[in-house]
C-alpha cells in the first residue's frame, strides 16, 4: 500500500482483481476502514503541438517601492524522447539584465510548468526560448520578474495549440491461436495498435500499445475472452497525445474544459 504522489491516492497492489477485493474487504472488516474503491487516476500531461509566444509585464508598488518585470517567452514541442521543460535559449536576453533576474525569469518558468493551461496536469515535452526581458534601473526585482515569465510561459502555452497527453504501455499476451481474433479485437476496442504477432507453437505472441486508461480490468477481460488460457505483462512505452475526441470527453468529464483547448 502507498500514496501515489501525483493524484494523492492511496493504491493497494495485489496479483489480480480478486486479491484486491479481499484486500479492501480486510481492510473494512479488520481495520473498521469506511473504502471507497475505484480505478486509479492516470497520470496525464500537458504538451503543445506548434509554437506560440506570449509576453507579459508586472508593475506593482508595495510599501512605497515599485516593482518591474518582463518576459516574452516562445514555447513550441521538444523533440520525442524528451521530458519536462527544456530551455533552448542562447542566453541573448541576458544582455544588459543582471544575473539574478535571469535566473528570476527561468525560476518562475519552472515552477508554472506544475500546472498546464487545459486542466492543471503538468507540462511535459516542451522547449522554450525567453526572447527578452526588459530591465527597469530602479524598480526591477527578482519576484516581478519571475511573475510576469509564469503569466507569459501560461500565455504562450495557450497561444501553442494546447494537447492531452497520456501514459501507453506495451503489452505482451500469449494466448492460444484460436483466440487471436477475439483478443486483437478486444485490442482495437481499446484503442491499442498491435506492433508485432509471432507464433510460438501453438500459441501466438502478441504485441501491442495500448493507453493505461484502457487497461483497467484488462486481466478479467482477457480471462473471459480465452477461456483462462492466456496471460499478459505491461510496461510503460511512452506519452502521446490523446486523440481529440477523447480528450474533449475527458476535459468534459472532469469538468475544465478550457477556452484554450482547440480541438
Amino acid at each position: 500500500m502507498a500514496v501515489d504522489e501525483e493524484s494523492g491516492q492511496t493504491l493497494i497492489r495485489g496479483m489480480g482483481e480478486l486479491h484486491l477485493e479481499i484486500a479492501s474487504d480486510r481492510l473494512k472488516r479488520e481495520k473498521k476502514l469506511d473504502v471507497r474503491t475505484g480505478k486509479p487516476q492516470v497520470s496525464y500531461r500537458e504538451s503543445v503541438s506548434s509554437e506560440g509566444t506570449g509576453e507579459s509585464t508586472f508593475t506593482r508598488s508595495f510599501q512605497g517601492r515599485g516593482h518591474f518585470g518582463h518576459a516574452k517567452v516562445l514555447v513550441r514541442r521538444a523533440p520525442s524522447g524528451s521530458s519536462g521543460v527544456t530551455f533552448v535559449d542562447d542566453g541573448a536576453f541576458e544582455e544588459g539584465l543582471p544575473s539574478q533576474f535571469a535566473e528570476a525569469v527561468r525560476s518562475g518558468i519552472l515552477s508554472s510548468a506544475g500546472a498546464g493551461v487545459l486542466a492543471g496536469f503538468p507540462v511535459d515535452m516542451v522547449e522554450v526560448e525567453v526572447l527578452s526581458a526588459d530591465y527597469h534601473e530602479t524598480d526591477a526585482s527578482e519576484m516581478a520578474y519571475a511573475s510576469a515569465a509564469s503569466r507569459a510561459f501560461h500565455d504562450a502555452l495557450g497561444n501553442a495549440g494546447p494537447v492531452l497527453m497520456e501514459p501507453v504501455m506495451k503489452v505482451s499476451i500469449l494466448c492460444p491461436g484460436e483466440y487471436t481474433g477475439e483478443v486483437i479485437g478486444d485490442m482495437n476496442s481499446r484503442r491499442g495498435k498491435v506492433l508485432s504477432l509471432e507464433p510460438r507453437g501453438e500459441a501466438q505472441a502478441i504485441d501491442a500499445r495500448v493507453p493505461l486508461s484502457e487497461l483497467f480490468g484488462y486481466t478479467t477481460a482477457l480471462r473471459s475472452l480465452t477461456q483462462g488460457r492466456a496471460g499478459y505483462t505491461m510496461q510503460f512505452l511512452e506519452y502521446d497525445e490523446v486523440h481529440p475526441g477523447v480528450a474533449e470527453a475527458l476535459l468534459r468529464r472532469i469538468g475544465v474544459l478550457h477556452r484554450s483547448w482547440s480541438g
